[in-house]
């Protein structure tokens, strides 16, 4: 039947991740270092608490808030259009991609060169 927020506990997932906060990370920067076009990597909250990162922006924690921020800002904008949850969005800036992916109750934010063919 799949997960959803209606079968996930969220208190127990949010102890299981901060248990395994080493595996997460560990996972994030093997993806980082093995694919050359992916600049970074952030995981946070729906509502824009960054969790996890690595890659660019690794000692920056207001470029790490301001990357989680965004999806959370467009994603409240376009719930006011009634069009339904946002569940990816990619935004094409002068020198980079942002490509962030809703798996609620978190969102992956891919940050990859604007040159680049592909980001994973």
């Amino acid at each position: 039947s799949g997960l959803t927020t209606s079968t996930v506990n969220f208190p127990v997932l949010w102890e299981g991740m901060q248990s395994s906060g080493v595996a997460i990370q560990a996972v994030l920067d093997e993806v980082v270092a093995t694919k050359s076009d992916l600049e970074a990597l952030l995981l946070s909250t729906t509502s824009g608490v960054p969790l996890y990162h690595s890659g660019a922006f690794a000692d920056d924690e207001l470029a790490q808030a301001s990357a989680s921020n965004l999806f959370s800002t467009a994603a409240l904008q376009i719930k006011k259009m009634r069009v339904g949850e946002v569940k990816t969005m990619t935004a094409f800036y002068e020198n980079s991609v942002l490509l962030h992916v809703n798996i609620d109750p978190l969102v992956l934010t891919c940050i990859a060169s604007s040159g680049r063919s592909h980001v994973i």
